[in-house]
């Protein structure tokens, strides 16, 4: 049984560096990984690499437009109402680990990613 099954990551900056290599590492324990990164061609070729069923999302987190259409692919995606499947939440060098993430407004999330940056 992988340790993280069940699991969901959303990861930002996730087409290189410690993003990318974080997602491979969520993946391989088993989490349902999102990846997000600015660059569609970079983040495609970034989500191929991690494979397990990785799902990219083109974005920039600082645009509360891009965190609100992140917010929505997770919910869809992952089959969640509420965040409280959200374990872990990578921006850039920061890690946060959490228990659950408030309700299902896209706030929520925005608060995540903000307090791990």
């Amino acid at each position: 049984m992988d340790r993280l099954e069940d699991k969901v990551a959303v990861i930002t900056g996730a087409n290189s560096g410690i993003g990318l290599a974080s997602a491979k590492r969520f993946a391989s324990e088993g989490a349902r990984v999102f990846m997000t990164g600015r660059r569609q061609r970079e983040l495609d070729a970034a989500v191929a690499e991690v494979g397990h069923g990785a799902i990219g999302v083109q974005g920039d987190i600082a645009n509360l437009q891009d965190l609100d259409r992140l917010y929505d692919v997770v919910a869809r995606d992952a089959g969640v109402r509420h965040f409280d499947s959200v374990c872990y939440g990578l921006v850039g060098a920061g890690l946060a680990a959490c228990e659950a993430v408030d309700g299902p407004a896209a706030f929520g999330l925005s608060i995540l990613l903000r307090r791990a940056a």
